[in-house]
């Protein structure tokens, strides 16, 4: 019994004639086991540590007159050829030098002696751990080289955001010390720094406390990409400043944005898809005025009979005033959009609200149109702006009815909802619902229904849903539509209890 795998728990190693090498646990369970040679007998003869390496190695005899040496894996060593099964092998130390001594029977009492020092086998010499030092350096030059291209594509991937960024941005450089090494006429007016005087300079002792506070503790901040806006304070007056750091090895590079202009620049843009649309909505009603205008010009060069004239008159006549009154109510709905201002909040009663707006539409809507009111529960007062939720449901009502034609029914809801805010908290709800039994809404539209001048009825300004959606939010509630082509339409608002 030796040790041979160094667990601290002794293992039992045995030969067999099958040609199997098996070691044993101390409980008699197999460990590990090799085959030799099918059908060749192998016997244990020694277990040390020949190398020095710390770990067992075993010498084994085949029948066939081989020595081997397998280490404490049973993986080969060393083979010497043999001639005769009765060779023997000692163990002969000389310091830390380990030796064998084997010796086989040469016939009529001689016997045949040879000393064998136990040489490794060089590593290099096993092809398939060759192979494997050869894939990892390979795989580990592999990793390293895409490590670096990985870094130097993020990095040119910073410097292109730096310059994409600078056109209306200030920028600043600084090298590893905090010396400015560079400083944008941007950066220069909105710090009220010249370069030609900074140049070579801490930035950080040019920031006076009281004009920049907080920046000397911003450029003292590490990390790759670090955002903090900051103040700059001159007679008063605050100006709100965005920094972006950048760090480099080479330094860092700080991006200044007014948060003011930021802003602005913002408004301009959000307004702009909305700006496209009004014009393009007035550009289509001119072009028929335009087509009018010049059908009755021609009309009176022509000198045809005053009864015909004027009967032609009346009807180019008519598409313009048409056309006149689409453009109005397009410019209005869009003043109102525009120049909507924060609600006025007061005590409401909503059943009261409601069932009036129901009254007055019922009373213009066509003769096969029926509208209800019906009431879940009682409701709590609201706290909002009268005539700005007047507006709101009104635009529903006015898609609901115009979605029928000459008949069908508009059904108005309203009830308590519970429902949670994004911090999962319980929310008193009131919930407004408006259902019609009409053409419902196209599935194309569906997606685009709150956006300012989208609509997909004849003459519609395509304003309605989006003021609505706005009063709505203002008034800190939701609101949503569910609708089936062919079947009709659900429009849910939902505003908050007071």
């Amino acid at each position: 019994m030796t040790d041979l795998n160094n667990d601290g728990r002794e293992e039992i190693i045995m030969g067999n004639t099958d040609g199997w090498l098996r070691v044993f646990s101390s409980a008699l369970e197999q460990q590990q086991e090799r085959l030799c040679q099918e059908g060749v007998g192998v016997a244990l003869k020694e277990v040390a540590d020949l190398d020095g390496d710390g770990h067992q190695e075993v010498v084994v005899i085949c029948q066939d007159g081989r020595l081997m040496v397998l280490n404490h894996r049973l993986e080969d060593l060393l083979t010497q050829s043999g001639n005769v099964w009765e060779s023997n092998v000692r163990l002969a130390n000389s310091g830390h030098t380990k030796r064998l001594l084997t010796w086989r029977n040469a016939g009529h009492a001689l016997r045949h002696f040879e000393l064998l020092e136990f040489v490794p086998k060089p590593i290099y010499t096993d092809r398939v751990f060759l192979y494997k030092v050869i894939g990892t350096l390979f795989l580990v030059i592999l990793l390293g080289l895409g490590g670096i291209v990985w870094l130097w594509t993020i990095q040119n991937r910073m410097y292109l955001r730096l310059i994409q960024k600078t056109e209306r941005m200030g920028l600043v450089a600084l090298n590893r010390r905090g010396r400015v090494m560079a400083m944008t006429p941007k950066a220069q007016e909105m710090l009220k720094l010249s370069y030609a005087e900074t140049k070579g300079k801490k930035l950080a002792d040019l920031l006076e406390p009281g004009t920049f506070p907080g920046w000397r503790e911003a450029l003292r901040e590490k990390g790759w990409e670090v955002h903090r806006p900051l103040e700059i304070i001159r007679k008063d007056k605050r100006s709100l400043i965005d920094t972006l750091t950048y760090h480099f090895p080479e330094g860092k590079v700080i991006l200044l944005e007014d948060a003011e202009e930021r802003t602005t620049l913002q408004r301009l843009r959000s307004w702009a898809p909305v700006a496209q649309e009004l014009a393009h909505g007035i550009k289509n009603p001119l072009s028929t005025v335009l087509l009018g205008v010049q059908k009755i010009r021609r009309l009176c060069q022509e000198g045809a009979e005053r009864e015909e004239v004027c009967k032609r008159i009346e009807g180019y006549a008519g598409s313009i005033e048409e056309e006149i009154q689409r453009l109005r109510k397009a410019t209005d709905g869009f003043m109102r959009f525009v120049n909507l201002e924060a609600p006025q909040k007061e005590a409401l009663d909503l059943e009261a609200l409601l069932s009036g707006l129901v009254q007055k539409h019922q009373a213009n809507a066509p003769e096969g149109v029926t509208m209800k009111f019906q009431k879940v529960e009682a409701l709590p007062s609201l706290l909002a702006d009268r005539r700005q939720l007047e507006t709101a449901i009104g635009n529903i009502l006015d898609n609901a009815v115009g979605s029928l034609g000459d008949k069908g029914e508009v059904v108005v809801t309203a009830n308590l909802a519970d429902t949670v805010d994004r911090e999962l908290r319980p929310k008193a709800m009131v919930s407004i619902g408006v259902t019609d039994n009409g053409c419902g809404i196209p599935d194309d539209y569906q997606g685009r229904l709150f956006k300012p001048f989208v609509s997909f009825k004849p003459g519609g300004t395509g304003l309605g849903l989006a003021l609505t959606k706005r009063i709505v939010e203002d008034h800190g509630g939701s609101v949503s539509i569910a609708s089936k082509e062919g079947i009709g339409t659900t429009v849910t608002v939902f505003l908050p209890a007071s």
